[in-house]
This record gives structure tokens, C-alpha cells and sequence, in this order.
């Protein structure tokens, strides 16, 4: 993601000039590329990450809720996010040229959204069901309560995202 951003970052330096280091279609896929990687392989993974370490931590919980599922939407993580790099590498993901790349990025995309998802139920259940005796909702930790949210926001958002990457997919057969 931080190579990527500093293609796009030098890509946009002259902007009057069309095409400095890459030409207009490997741009759109460098582009998003630097967003999706971001988002869903830096950001989330690492929030996620930090809260099945900490939130147990502060909750009193011996271990994080469905640690089995824990350590699959790990893996689920590190496939997909792996899959969906060399997706982009065949010339796929959005704006690519080859078929068989795109269906590629997507389906590693929809691995790697449930395995997001499968993180943050995880998460949610660990501050709602594992707390220490005696520690109501109202008292527990910010940082718990904010992975909470979180995690029933994207509990709401990350599945359609994934829906309609399963119609982008079925469009493309």
C-alpha cells in the first residue's frame, strides 16, 4: 500500500502532463490497488488484531470469544489478502484486463471480507458475552466499547460489500 501510494503520490506531482511514470489504465488499477490494500489489508486487519489482543486484556476474559474462529479469519486473512495481490498481479482487480485476474481479485476479495467479518464477530462477542463477573456494559473500557461499535458497523457493512462482490463475480461468468 505505501509503495503504491508513492507512485500515485508521484503520478499526481505534474499534473499536466499525462502518463509521468504510468499510463492512464495501470493508474486506475495502482489507484485502487492503494485504496483497497489500505483499507482492507492494513487498517481493519490491524484494528481487528489489536482488539482480539487488548479487548480480552481489559475485559477480565481468559481468552478471546470463538478462539478457533479467531485464528481461522486469520488465516482467512492471510490467503485472501495474498490471493487478492496476485489477482492484482495478473493484470485483475478492478480495471484489469484479464478475466480470469478479475475473478481472481474477487473471489480473494470475499475471503478476505469474511474473514474481516468473522474477526469482528469475534470481537463483539468477547465484550458483550466475556466480561468479568460484576462489570456491566456501562463500565467496560472505551477502547472495548469502541471495538464494539465498530464491530457491529462492520458486522452491518462488511457482508454486503461481500454480497456485491459475489454479483460482481456472478456477472463476470
Amino acid at each position: 500500500a505505501g509503495v503504491t501510494g508513492i507512485l500515485v503520490g508521484f503520478e499526481q506531482f505534474d499534473v499536466d502532463k499525462p502518463d509521468n511514470i504510468l499510463a492512464s489504465d495501470v493508474l486506475a488499477q495502482v489507484v485502487t490497488l492503494h485504496s483497497i490494500s489500505g483499507l482492507f489489508l492494513v487498517v481493519l486487519p490491524l484494528l481487528l488484531g489489536l482488539a482480539l489482543a487488548v479487548v480480552p486484556l481489559q475485559l477480565g476474559a481468559s481468552t478471546v470469544a470463538f478462539p478457533r474462529a479467531a485464528a481461522a479469519s486469520y488465516w482467512g486473512f492471510l490467503v485472501g489478502g495474498a490471493l487478492m495481490l496476485a489477482g492484482y498481479a495478473a493484470n485483475g482487480g478492478p480495471y484489469g484486463g484479464e478475466a480470469d485476474g478479475v475473478a481472481l481479485f474477487v473471489a480473494a476479495f470475499v475471503l478476505l471480507l469474511v474473514a474481516l467479518s468473522t474477526a469482528a464477530v469475534c470481537v463483539a462477542t468477547t465484550v458483550v458475552a466475556l466480561r468479568a463477573p460484576g462489570m456491566a456494559l456501562h463500565r467496560t473500557p472505551l477502547f472495548s466499547w469502541s471495538m464494539l461499535v465498530a464491530g457491529t458497523i462492520w458486522l452491518l457493512t462488511l457482508p454486503v460489500l461481500a454480497g456485491l462482490m459475489v454479483l460482481a463475480h456472478v456477472d463476470l461468468q
